[in-house]
């Protein structure tokens, strides 16, 4: 059950990169337990891990596997945003 959630939110993070213009080298995303969260609690998450091409960084979209919303993206160690912003679509001259 958890793995077709995996494949299911995987696809649909895709699709949203795809339709914002948001470039990615690599997608991979699986389940964690207990992961620690940004608020510093510790929760099961789905995480879709991304490769961004400009810099060849990991991102991290993080996951509430029960609703399948997106909670939030670390973009770096300390450095999370809100799927709004993140997901803003982007233009060709935002990797120039």
């Amino acid at each position: 059950m958890i793995e077709e959630k995996v494949a299911q939110i995987k696809a649909e993070i895709k699709l949203r990169l795809d339709e914002n213009n948001i470039r990615v080298t690599s997608i991979n995303a699986y389940f964690d337990e207990g992961r620690l969260q940004r608020d510093g609690n510790n929760k099961d998450v789905i995480v879709v891990s991304i490769k961004e091409p400009r810099f060849n960084k990991r991102q991290f979209i993080i996951v509430d596997p029960e609703s399948l919303e997106v909670l939030y993206v670390q973009t770096d160690i300390m450095r999370f945003l809100e799927p709004d912003d993140y997901f803003k679509p982007r233009t060709k001259d935002h990797y120039d």
